[in-house]
């Protein structure tokens, strides 16, 4: 390969990734959320980079809907308009859900957004959470970030177990902190599914980043 055709690649595989980002940025900023591009953002943005596709618009982009709940299981809807009838049955199944995690309540995990492929779940980071360095043990992170996989994976309404997950830490959990954990889909075909979490702090650190992998079974959750 001449040295001219090698850079006309090169420069054609850099504007693939650069069209890639920016529309994966312009979302983050879109739907309100402002998150950081994280390592496994731009891992989905390279594989799945098109120079073709144009930046998507802001109003192709779905609406943040859900309900709150508190550790107490009290809810509020905030059903609005547009609400899809996927996204009102994610919140059912949610809601059904919740009702029975009694690992998430103890937890003092709160259920902040769900709808179809998506959850968005927080807790308040406690003394009893801490480990011998001080800061939130490794194991309520990863608990967290589990409980917002299970939601996501189940918001469909087919119940989901976990067939395997992993857990990267890039910052600690510090007492007093509000760690949020934000799932999303990636993949979706037959009984499995793959969706990332990202962890972060009430100032926007993010703390970990978690893959998990799901297995549909044979129920409902409503």
């Amino acid at each position: 390969m001449s040295e001219h055709v090698r850079d006309e690649a090169l420069d054609f595989r850099r504007l693939s990734l650069d069209i890639d980002l920016k529309r994966l940025a312009g979302a983050k900023v879109a739907d309100g959320t402002r998150d950081p591009v994280v390592v496994c953002d731009v891992e989905h943005a390279v594989a799945e980079a098109d120079p073709l596709d144009a930046p998507c618009d802001a109003n192709d982009l779905p609406n943040h809907r859900g309900f709150f709940r508190t550790e107490r299981g009290a809810a509020s809807g905030t059903k609005g308009r547009g609400m899809t009838e996927e996204d009102a049955l994610a919140e059912r199944a949610a809601e059904a859900m919740y009702e029975r995690d009694q690992a998430a309540r103890a937890m003092g995990i709160e259920i902040l957004e769900v709808r179809a492929g998506f959850a968005r779940v927080a807790f308040t980071v406690r003394e009893d959470m801490l480990n011998g360095h001080a800061i939130c043990h490794g194991a309520y992170v990863f608990g967290l970030a589990d409980t917002a996989f299970a939601y996501a994976c189940n918001s469909r309404n087919d119940a989901c177990v976990a067939l395997q997950c992993s857990i990267s830490f890039a910052a600690p959990g510090r007492a007093g902190a509000r760690l949020t954990a934000t799932a999303r889909e990636r993949a979706r075909g037959g009984r499995t599914g793959t969706y990332d979490v990202e962890i972060a702090d009430d100032a926007g650190n993010v703390l970990a980043f978690f893959r998990g992998t799901s297995y549909r079974v044979a129920t409902k959750a409503v």
